[in-house]
């Protein structure tokens, strides 16, 4: 174990604060680091930390203090002097060798161009070929210069290499160990940016789409054999993959140019998901990818469902579901229909509850009810007012109050 070095610590007016009983103590308390308190103790810095510090033997003088205020006066020379000292201009070349532009400094070359100036300096010295597509040269170097410039990079790839047969072993863990890291990153890379990447892919192949399909089907093409086989091994793998894509929410970049003014699309409040309207009572909600899919089959008349639906209950209420065209054995329905829009109203207003028990569209069927019978008052038939919303059992049991019932409201339309 190292002998410990005590050390006093003083503000940069020179008031004297605390000694420590080592530089390790030091460090610890004062976030400090002991090789930069060493530094300054030896008066080869003027500060460390904002701090002076001396050892316990030394104090600090007038001297120390003149220096610390005091500031290098440059000349106009000396300042072009030392800029031409420390910047040195570049030559940018293609990388079939031809001459660009000479650029003032790397600096300036990597701001215009927007490459790392680390990578623009170790391709100046031959560390690597190029740096953001480009060959780099320093303007005024001279053939010993690029010589010398080899002869390192030569010296490091052989000491690199015979490091890496020495040490197999450890080279091989590292690469694993990188691996590793690298795919733990890149997993919650996405999952911190889902949409992101989502929103990102959607444009992506919305732009390039036809260059996108040509290059699948032309590897598909090349790679027949290989294809097949790898859709057989893997079959129930994409099974369950296009299963849970179907059922997964549809977006609205996807589909919202495929649907018609019935459907009403519009962008959910995330931004991201795709909105319809349930044909049956106007609520907006969010329908799965299958859905959607069946629905445009319907419109292009390729088969699929007619409409789209909130729910089971919209879907069984809805007098027009799974219904088809001048069908054999076709039977005139015993009730009234009531007017689409009219019902949608109703049940906006009413929140998409049943008005008696309070039961909402997700677990029953809603009907829209007339107060007054539309026999009895057909100019009032399309009044919001004389409507009411109700479940089916609600809307039964109302139907069976005396002077209501069905077949009272026949007879008295035959009359």
């Amino acid at each position: 174990m190292g002998k410990k070095v005590p050390v006093k610590q003083y503000t940069k007016q020179g008031k004297f604060i605390k000694l420590w009983e080592s530089m390790s103590e030091a460090k610890r308390i004062t976030l400090t680091s002991d090789s930069s308190i060493k530094s300054v103790c030896e008066r080869k810095l003027k500060t460390s930390n904002d701090f002076i510090w001396r050892y316990e033997y030394d104090g600090v003088t007038k001297e120390d203090l003149k220096n610390l205020t005091k500031r290098k006066s440059w000349s106009l020379a000396a300042i072009e002097a030392n800029s031409k000292k420390r910047f040195k201009p570049v030559c940018q070349h293609s990388l079939s060798g031809k001459f660009i532009k000479e650029r003032s400094s790397v600096t300036e070359a990597a701001k215009a161009l927007g490459i790392a100036a680390s990578g623009i300096s170790s391709a100046c010295v031959m560390k690597q070929k190029k740096s953001g597509g480009f060959q780099w040269h320093y303007s005024n170097e001279t053939a010993q210069d690029v010589a010398n410039y080899i002869v390192r990079a030569g010296r490091k790839k052989l000491y690199n290499e015979q490091y890496v047969k020495n040490n197999k072993d450890n080279c091989q863990k590292l690469r694993d160990k990188n691996k590793k890291n690298k795919k733990a990153y890149d997993k919650q890379y996405r999952l911190d940016n889902k949409e992101k990447i989502k929103i990102k892919d959607a444009l992506y192949y919305k732009n390039n789409k036809a260059v996108l399909a040509e290059k699948h089907r032309q590897y598909h093409i090349n790679n027949k054999d290989k294809v097949k086989q790898y859709y057989k091994e893997n079959k129930g793998r994409f099974t369950l993959m296009r299963k849970k894509a179907s059922l997964s929410d549809a977006e609205y970049i996807k589909y919202h140019d495929k649907l018609t003014v019935d459907e009403s699309p519009r962008k959910a409040e995330d931004g991201i998901y795709l909105e319809v309207k349930c044909r049956y009572c106007g609520k907006y909600f969010i329908p799965t990818n299958r859905e959607v899919s069946h629905r445009i089959n319907a419109l292009n008349n390729t088969g699929g469902s007619k409409s789209l639906y909130c729910s089971k209950g919209c879907k069984q209420a809805c007098p027009i579901y799974n219904q088809q065209v001048n069908i054999k054995g076709f039977k005139k329905a015993t009730s009234r229909e009531v007017q689409p829009q009219l019902r949608q109203m109703v049940l906006a207003r009413d929140n998409w509850k049943c008005q008696i028990c309070n039961k909402t569209s997700d677990e029953v069927q809603l009907h829209c009810h007339h107060i007054l019978p539309i026999n009895e008052s057909p100019i009032e038939s399309a009044d919001i007012s004389n409507c009411v919303t109700l479940c089916k059992t609600c809307h039964k049991e109302v139907h069976r109050l005396p002077g209501c019932n069905y077949y009272e409201l026949r007879c008295s339309e035959q009359k």
